[in-house]
């Protein structure tokens, strides 16, 4: 993404533009004030409500603990930029200070109005206001790179015995399946556990789906 201003030369674009193109770069030009605007909205505005989802039930927490030990599993996950550099967050909204501003103001009064349909009732402004949402999210294509990066993310259900993590990783090893992170997550309390691995990108992800299957795991992603 480009974003030369009025006393950006032409040519000086045109020229990093041909420098990009044999790197399979899809190139974006846009104006410095319109990029900004935008990456506010799905980007740095993100950021924001992540961190104020979870800095409330931390405050929640300290009355009731459960909310740490429950919000393990989806709301761990929904929240996860919140994890992001706090230091480069506090500089790009200040940088990015006057649409930032712009954007929390339509989001109150959003959320305002959605507050007004609860308290009123109204059943059908509600499933207007969540349909409209799934509507739009379901067009946006799930595996383009966008303003926060995708996860390349795999979720294995895993018996509750010693060896089998490193089974799973000799496996995906023996393969050259490259892995970039792998947790053990705690949310089930049965005889299976859940391991969550992250791939460098989508290609090693779909690798270690079909080898894991082929060994009987139960594996699955989340969007």
């Amino acid at each position: 993404m480009l974003t030369p201003d009025e006393e950006t030369p032409f040519e000086q674009v045109e020229l990093l533009q041909e420098v990009l193109e044999p790197l399979r770069a899809k190139v974006i030009v846009l104006q410095p004030d319109e990029h900004d605007e935008i990456v506010g909205a799905i980007s740095h505005f993100p950021h924001l409500i992540a961190a104020l989802l979870v800095n409330q039930v931390s405050k929640y927490n300290t009355q009731k603990p459960w909310y740490h030990r429950l919000a393990a599993g989806g709301f761990r996950d929904i929240t996860r930029i919140a994890s992001s550099n706090p230091k480069l967050w506090r500089d790009v909204l200040l940088s990015n200070k006057t649409y930032l501003l712009q954007i929390a103001r339509d989001w109150q009064e959003d959320f305002t109005a959605i507050i007004h349909a609860l308290e009123q009732d109204d059943a059908n402004e509600i499933e207007s206001f969540f349909q409209d949402a799934r509507e739009f999210r379901d067009s946006i294509p799930e595996r383009r790179l966008g303003a926060i990066p995708a996860l390349h993310d795999l979720y294995i259900d895993i018996p509750d015995h010693p060896g089998e993590i490193g089974r799973i990783t000799t496996l995906l090893g023996s393969k050259e399946i490259s892995i970039t992170n792998l947790q053990i997550r705690e949310t089930r309390e049965d005889e299976y556990g859940a391991l969550r691995i992250s791939f460098r990108n989508e290609t090693e992800l779909a690798k270690g789906i079909e080898l894991l299957r082929y060994f009987d795991y139960n594996v699955y992603r989340r969007d």
